[in-house]
């Protein structure tokens, strides 16, 4: 598009009946005496945007994509379709809003607006947007680790209907508890990952971008042997999202207060009371930081101190010590 004076200025687009559009919004804007000064980029709607961002974004997962256009259409709907140059931090508290008003929680929200921060700047690198306003995360709630801890008896129970609702998803869930695997290397699991002479699993592409090898306990290496003859991927290629919420749904049927990630924090508890050294917690979880590993050190001892505030002194001192037992009961040690 060329400017009076002989400045032109890229449309950022091949398609002919976009650059019409534009060319056409330029027109009506020069009309009215509001002709887009030259360097700014070209009007564009979010929904808009949505389209784009699906057909040019390469070298990403198609989940993450998935996600990312998921998150860019709850925001477009809840800022009626703003231009994508006058988005700005109030838009981004009114889209905040919208979601705790629609009963999200604020980890669901911070989820979406990663989601948005990187479809942003990917905006603003490939000329369509001019700069990206401030996005902050909501506070999220922390929740206490021990109140995250799923009873072997709940855990049984919401493995049984797992395997009553998918044979599959049985097998998968099994693995990823006596693990303790993230959901996704699970998910990611090919058949030559498995060693079967070896009873280990070797997990690549992890979070950490660290392979790790673990043994395999029983439960889990029977589960696998399922698919001893199978090529390729071990299970299903279903979005990561998908085994969390068949997790849910079986968790609010059984009225069991968990999460999926929640088997994580009992596997890594659970080998912690096993006496397994913090350290190799740690290497088995495959924490980059052992300072997210120590965490669960300070769950194991919490239960201890629990334990111990169980603890009669008068049944252990017995009656040769009443006057010892009297002033234990007024003054107990701390």
């Amino acid at each position: 598009m060329e400017y009076p004076g002989g400045k032109r200025q890229s449309l950022h687009t091949r398609d002919k009946t976009d650059a019409r559009k534009i060319f056409k919004e330029a027109v009506r804007l020069r009309a009215a005496g509001k002709l887009p000064i030259v360097g700014r980029v070209r009007l564009l709607r979010v929904s808009e945007f949505i389209r784009l961002y699906e057909e040019h974004r390469v070298g990403m997962s198609k989940w993450t994509i998935k996600k990312d256009i998921l998150s860019l259409r709850l925001f477009s709907e809840a800022l009626d379709d703003v231009d994508l140059n006058d988005i700005t931090i109030p838009h981004i508290d009114r889209f905040k809003k919208v979601c705790t008003a629609r009963g999200a929680t604020p980890q669901t929200i911070n989820g979406y607006l990663r989601c948005i921060r990187a479809a942003l700047n990917y905006a603003v690198e490939n000329g369509w947007m001019q700069v990206r306003p401030t996005i902050k995360m909501m506070r999220e709630e922390k929740h206490d680790v021990l109140t995250r801890l799923i009873s072997p008896e709940n855990l049984k129970m919401i493995l049984d209907m797992a395997y009553e609702k998918n044979v599959v998803f049985g097998d998968y869930l099994t693995v990823i508890i006596w693990t303790g695997a993230r959901r996704r290397e699970i998910l990611n699991l090919e058949r030559e990952d498995i060693d079967f002479e070896n009873k280990t699993v070797l997990f690549k592409n992890t979070k950490t971008k660290q392979d790790r090898t673990v043994p395999l306990a029983p439960p889990a290496y029977d589960a696998l042997l399922e698919y001893k003859d199978k090529k390729g991927g071990i299970f299903p290629r279903w979005h990561p999202d998908t085994p969390t919420a068949w997790f849910h749904d079986i968790s609010v049927a059984l009225e069991i207060k968990s999460r999926l990630h929640d088997t994580r924090h009992t596997m890594a508890t659970c080998m912690l009371r096993s006496g397994i050294p913090v350290q190799v917690v740690q290497v088995l979880l495959g924490h980059s930081n052992i300072a997210t590993t120590m965490i669960y050190t300070h769950v194991v001892d919490e239960e201890k101190k629990q334990a111990m505030a169980k603890l009669k002194y008068e049944d252990l001192l017995g009656s040769k010590n009443d006057k010892f037992s009297e002033q234990t009961a007024s003054n107990p040690p701390h």
